[in-house]
């Protein structure tokens, strides 16, 4: 029977490059059958989930910004194969991408003989991205972690949402009476990320006041020591737990602070930020075609 199943699930996959994509996938705006995500989970280093949920509100990245998503299943009964088809908007380049650890132990994946020989049970393909999983018997009433990648913001890229989505999304049932059957009731979650442009200013200019000197200096140093911090958008949020010391400022503001304040471009803000603002407020480092040099090589 599994053999029949996975050898159907093939054919059926094949078949869909030949037939309406609707054929295989419920309505996006669905909101049952089993659900798959994708979640932007980080920009750069930074947690932008909600307890590693979908975040209440688009994240916001910028040009040369990575960022890390998550696919998720959701409540499944009796999984027996995924073939999952990624496509990525232009203005994001796709970087990488990979099963999570231990994917087929968690899907009760079964390693007996191969009905495909050079095929792999599991494998997530960079090259194309898509993902296939086979030969599982897999229950679940949470959401279960199925593979990560990631992308990086283009520099050209235009303000606007990007949306990574599943152009093809094909789900087996280890238990249904027919083996050519698949489950077709399936209703996706696709990821949003907001790109904005940085600000055109003098570098170093924090606070937007057009001039760079000790108060921009000491912006920095708050924002590294945790004296601001972004107005909590939920208790339980990861980054937005209140301090004694901090001085909550609104988000939007927090944000274009914080890119502001990372002058040397590493996706951190730091001492060292600082006294670049100090440099420049002192002459020693001047700005030149977007670039910060020193007068005696200007």
């Amino acid at each position: 029977m599994r053999k029949k199943i996975i050898s159907s699930l093939l054919i059926i996959s094949l078949l869909a490059c030949l037939l309406p994509l609707k054929t295989f996938m419920a309505s996006e705006n669905s909101t049952e059958g089993v659900p798959l995500k994708i979640i932007p989970t980080k920009i750069n280093s930074t947690d932008v989930t909600l307890n590693g949920q979908v975040p209440k509100t688009t994240p916001a990245a910028h040009p040369g910004d990575t960022i890390t998503y998550t696919i998720k299943v959701g409540p499944v009964t009796n999984l027996g194969a995924l073939q999952l088809q990624l496509t990525i908007p232009e203005g994001l380049t796709f970087n990488s991408g990979q099963l999570v650890d231990n994917i087929e132990n968690t899907l009760n994946v079964n390693k007996g003989e191969n009905p495909v020989p050079g095929v792999d049970f599991s494998t997530f393909n960079c090259d194309n991205k898509r993902i296939i999983i086979f030969g599982a018997d897999y229950t679940s009433d949470e959401y279960t972690d199925i593979a990560t990648f990631t992308c990086t913001v283009s520099n050209d890229a235009a303000e606007g949402d990007y949306d990574v989505e599943f152009s093809e999304q094909i789900l087996g049932d280890t238990a249904t009476p027919e083996p050519q059957e698949i489950i077709s009731d399936v209703s996706t979650l696709n990821s949003t990320i907001s790109v904005t442009l940085a600000s055109q200013g003098l570098i170093g200019d924090i606070n937007g006041d057009g001039k760079v000197n000790t108060t921009d200096a000491q912006l920095a140093l708050n924002i590294y020591s945790g004296k601001f911090k972004a107005t909590p958008t939920d208790p339980n949020a990861q980054g937005y737990l209140p301090t004694d010391n901090a001085n909550y400022i609104s988000e939007d503001m927090f944000n274009e602070y914080k890119q502001r304040a990372d002058v040397n471009k590493d996706n951190k803000v730091n001492t060292t930020d600082a006294q670049t603002i100090l440099n420049i407020f002192s002459g020693r480092l001047i700005e030149k075609n977007g670039e910060l040099v020193e007068p005696k090589n200007s």
